[in-house]
């Protein structure tokens, strides 16, 4: 072991007092220096964690007012195809809330980039619009299959944006498990 150190005992006893300070405290200072430098970027990551989970609520949010608004949409369809004609006017003016919903979604996902869901989402516009085209000529029964189908879209699309942007991935238990009931459980149960 001496043989190792003698070089820097060498040094030591060449220099002087504030020299020696000076090597001491960079010695000290390195790791310090290097410590931190990895606690900021795992606070980075932490941020970073968090603007994502905060753009999947977003997503999220958008998504339920959209569910909501589907589900009255199918109740008042149904009951317009059974003959109430103040059903069909409410339902006509869902539509184009829908509508609107739905484009607000697209330009939601067309301004953050970090959560894709482009191909699902179509799939669900492309739904609705056969929905639409349906509505004057389809029975009861098949408007309620059409509508419970698009409903079962955007559960999976739902649940889609919860892993994209890692809300199901919490690793805090309490809000894992409130994603959950957010994302999966209630959008099943009210449905």
């Amino acid at each position: 072991m001496p043989f190792f150190l003698s070089p820097a005992i060498a040094l030591m006893r060449q220099l002087r007092l504030l020299p020696k300070f000076l090597i001491v405290a960079c010695l000290f200072a390195i790791p310090a220096v290097l410590v931190s430098g990895l606690f900021v970027q795992e606070l980075n990551k932490a941020i970073d964690l968090s603007k994502t989970e905060q753009l999947g609520l977003q997503h999220l949010r958008q998504l339920q007012t959209l569910n909501l608004h589907l589900q009255q949409h199918r109740a008042l369809r149904h009951l317009a195809l059974a003959g109430n004609v103040n059903a069909k006017q409410a339902a006509s003016e869902l539509t184009g809330t829908i509508d609107q919903e739905f484009l607000q979604f697209q330009s939601l996902q067309q301004q953050q980039t970090e959560i894709t869901m482009a191909e699902d989402f179509k799939q669900t516009q492309a739904t609705w619009a056969q929905i639409k085209e349906s509505l004057e000529q389809s029975k009861a029964k098949d408007s309620y299959v059409a509508h419970t189908l698009l409903l079962q879209q955007f559960q999976k699309l739902a649940i889609a944006i919860a892993d994209q942007s890692k809300l199901s991935l919490d690793p805090q238990v309490d809000t894992y498990y409130l994603i959950g009931l957010y994302a999966k459980s209630l959008p099943e149960l009210t449905n």
